[in-house]
């Protein structure tokens, strides 16, 4: 009996134990590129941090210079290093005392998971293959989806090999021509407000060679919110960006990008993702989440060049 008892004290103070563990985590990496280290509190060696690691109280944290660090708090705020030195974890955490609102902490976890797990079964050559696909003759440089919340909408296509001009066809929801324009250019600004189109329904459109109509690109779509949608997500935008202390960091960037795609504002959050990827073009895992978000967007050609570019396979 004695020893069943003594079982179930060390099993309690094991999980007692693995319980207070869980709670010490501090940080989660969100991306890194560069040479950064962790030391733990109880050892005197430096291991190599990565994306899904996580830090604890009383870590520290090494990183070299020209590197660069995202951390996800244990409170939904996220955290970036960009200059060289050693950093203790706790001093972290304490400068991201305050918990974040609902709608911050639930789109961090979603970033965080999508990043650290769905992103590492995707690999540079698959990404490569399916934008090589789903080439047409006439590539838009638009998405293929998106809500849009502004009135003046510019919408982009890539130069086609022997074609000197375009024809841009604006479509109603039963298909019927809203808008058609020829353009030497190749892009038309469109202000939607003065083309009185229908909330909540969706309109496409799609650019063709004028001397050969059957030379055209995919059809793109665009929905418009109603007044009540876009002052809802409006307050959640803001809601979220008073919770970023920088909207201007490559990380807090990437959260806006996400917040948008997750809203089926594809456009805005293509916007955001350049922002990011100009200042962190280096990172893996944001190089990875902006080119799976071409590809979930119909942006292949996009996605194709950058890939090319790139030239990564992890």
């Amino acid at each position: 009996m004695k020893s069943v008892r003594l079982i179930v004290i060390i099993l309690l103070a094991l999980g007692s134990e693995a319980e207070l563990s869980a709670q010490d985590a501090l940080f989660t990496v969100i991306a890194s590129s560069g040479k950064i280290f962790l030391c733990g509190k109880d050892t005197s060696r430096w291991t190599e941090l990565s994306a899904g690691s996580r830090i604890f109280k009383g870590d520290r944290i090494k990183t070299g210079d020209n590197s660069y660090l995202g951390l996800c708090h244990m409170n939904g705020r996220t955290l970036e290093i960009l200059k060289g030195g050693i950093y203790n974890a706790d001093e972290l955490s304490e400068k991201l005392a305050s918990e974040n609102t609902s709608v911050t902490k639930k789109l961090t976890d979603f970033l965080v998971g999508e990043i650290i797990v769905k992103n590492k079964s995707k690999n540079m050559k698959y990404i490569s293959a399916v934008a090589r696909e789903n080439l047409t003759f006439i590539d838009k440089d638009f998405p293929a989806f998106t809500v849009v919340m502004d009135s003046s909408v510019t919408f982009r296509w890539f130069p086609a090999k022997g074609v000197p001009s375009y024809a841009f066809r604006l479509m109603s929801p039963s298909g019927g021509t809203v808008l058609i324009k020829e353009t030497t250019d190749t892009l038309i600004t469109l202000n939607l407000e003065e083309l009185n189109l229908e909330p909540g329904r969706s309109y496409s459109w799609l650019v063709f060679n004028p001397e050969n109509p059957a030379m055209s690109s995919d059809s793109s779509r665009i929905m418009i919110l109603s007044r009540s949608e876009l002052e809802s997500i409006r307050d959640s935008l803001q809601e979220l960006e008073s919770d970023l202390s920088d909207t201007l960091s490559p990380l807090n960037q990437i959260m806006v990008a996400t917040f948008f795609e997750n809203n089926r504002m594809n456009l805005k959050a293509l916007e955001y993702y350049e922002k990011s990827i100009s200042y962190t073009g280096q990172v893996p895992e944001f190089r990875k989440k902006y080119l799976l978000f071409l590809i979930r967007a119909g942006l292949f050609k996009r996605a194709q060049t950058l890939s090319e570019k790139w030239d990564i396979d992890n």
